[in-house]
């Protein structure tokens, strides 16, 4: 996808908004209104806003039509263009897992840093701000390159052989989480304890029915011990038992029974004070 604009002008950054977003190490393609129909070279510097420079990105660029590297097209009639590609360097200060604003800045390389005392000497132009990101997980494409994101108006043309114009999203995982090693593991570790749960619950149940099982058995000869008359099969032998003498008041019947003694009553008498006297 190719953009058209129209009615450029030196300086200014095309197809480039605030919201972009890239990647460490991630190679962009960026235009801009073109100085001078391309006379005058070009030193790019990643910066961050207010003007603190990073790193030079590019040094004495000359850009020509004919150039395959530093690009100078007319995007319209009314608009010419400068067109390169830009790499995000490794060592930009961005902490793992996060973020900083950039922008990049276009000098004039024909004027020293630090001229007449001034740091930012030459200075041409600025980008819009722009977000990178060093995420530990998140790596660059392999190959080609990746356009900015377009806040701004125009025209979009179809054409043969063009890269497309795409816009990467990074994706802050600063909130970590466990490994997918980690994850297996819990699950593994759930599954066997219930496993081993299920299993111990079986043994108890089969133990407690084996047991109420076997206490009718045990009652059973415990009754039949005890009820079951005495003999030569029996636990007590006849010649073991004697029977006890009869009782003082006892006697037996014609049938072998004990039976009591019916008790006299006793009488006592009562000593008299009388006195008998014979009659002469």
């Amino acid at each position: 996808m190719v953009q058209t604009f129209t009615n450029c002008d030196t300086g200014e950054w095309y197809g480039f908004g605030n919201s972009s977003q890239f990647n460490i190490g991630q190679t962009v393609q960026v235009q801009f209104g073109a100085f001078d129909e391309g006379t005058t070279k070009l030193n790019i510097y990643l910066t961050r806003p207010g003007g603190s420079l990073v790193k030079s990105l590019v040094l004495n660029a000359g850009f020509g039509r004919g150039s395959s590297v530093y690009r100078l097209y007319n995007s319209s009639s009314t608009c010419e263009l400068d067109q390169l590609n830009l790499t995000i360097p490794n060592d930009a200060g961005v902490a793992t897992n996060s973020f900083d604003t950039f922008q990049f800045g276009i000098f004039n390389s024909s004027t020293s840093l630090g001229e007449n005392g001034n740091p930012l000497s030459g200075f041409l132009s600025w980008s819009p701000n722009f977000e990178v990101w060093n995420n530990a997980t998140t790596t660059a494409p392999a190959s080609g390159t990746t356009s900015a994101t377009s806040k701004t108006s125009a025209t979009i043309t179809s054409a043969p052989n063009q890269s497309t114009t795409t816009t990467l999203i990074p994706e802050n995982n600063s909130s970590g989480g466990l490994s997918l090693g980690a994850k297996a593991g819990i699950g593994v570790g759930v599954a066997v304890g219930g496993v081993l749960l299920a299993v111990l619950i079986v043994g108890v149940w089969l133990w407690n029915r084996k047991r109420r099982n076997a206490l009718p058995r045990e009652t059973d000869a415990q009754m039949e011990s005890f009820s079951k008359p005495p003999g030569p099969g029996g636990n007590i032998q006849s010649e073991d038992l004697h029977e006890l003498p009869p009782a003082a008041n006892q006697q037996t019947d014609v049938k072998g029974h004990y039976q009591p003694i019916p008790q006299q009553p006793v009488v006592h008498e009562m000593p008299s004070t009388n006195q008998t006297y014979e009659m002469p």
